[in-house]
């Protein structure tokens, strides 16, 4: 999928409606507060930078599998277990959220949780969806910027993102089919 104006679907991935609805998200899989990790390519670089945020923040890391061919994540809570509705349960309950992925940076907003991307240089569909919404400030890039986000991490105007998504929709005639 690409995103703006060549791939007019990736704006219907950018609401909430249907996905908040599930009542699955009731049911808590990790209990007290947490960071979610989501990433797809786990590598040494982001798994070092998301233990740093975590320090920062206090906060304990959790994790799904996905291509975890190395096991980076053994000092991180497991959730090796999950399926879509559980995903959508442990971002839901998350206190924050790290990826370096599109679809963790799309829950992220849809749920309304502060974040940061992870960018490893692999997919530039979440640089452009962040610039589109103001929100770059948002990606780390290495651990040097570490310090310096982390003391906004949770400074997020979600209303403010939804409006600019709203318009996105509107000036490029996307209007939600659901």
């Amino acid at each position: 999928l690409g995103f703006g104006k060549e791939d007019k679907s990736t704006y219907n991935y950018l609401t909430s409606h249907g996905i908040t609805d599930i009542k699955v998200h009731d049911k808590v899989m990790q209990e007290g507060e947490y960071i979610l990790f989501y990433t797809l390519y786990p590598n040494q670089k982001i798994v070092k930078m998301a233990k740093k945020v975590a320090k920062a923040l206090k906060l304990p890391v959790v994790v799904t599998k996905f291509n975890n061919e190395h096991d980076y994540f053994n000092t991180f809570k497991k959730k090796y277990d999950t399926g879509p509705i559980e995903f959508l349960n442990l971002v839901n309950h998350a206190k924050f959220v790290l990826s370096s992925s599109f679809h963790g940076t799309v829950f992220s907003l849809i749920f309304k949780k502060p974040f940061f991307v992870l960018k490893d240089g692999r997919d530039e569909r979440v640089e452009t969806l962040l610039e589109k919404i103001n929100l770059k400030n948002r990606i780390i890039r290495n651990e040097d910027e570490i310090s310096n986000k982390v003391m906004n991490a949770y400074d997020i105007s979600f209303e403010k993102c939804d409006e600019m998504l709203e318009q996105e929709r509107v000036q490029n005639g996307i209007y939600e089919r659901l």
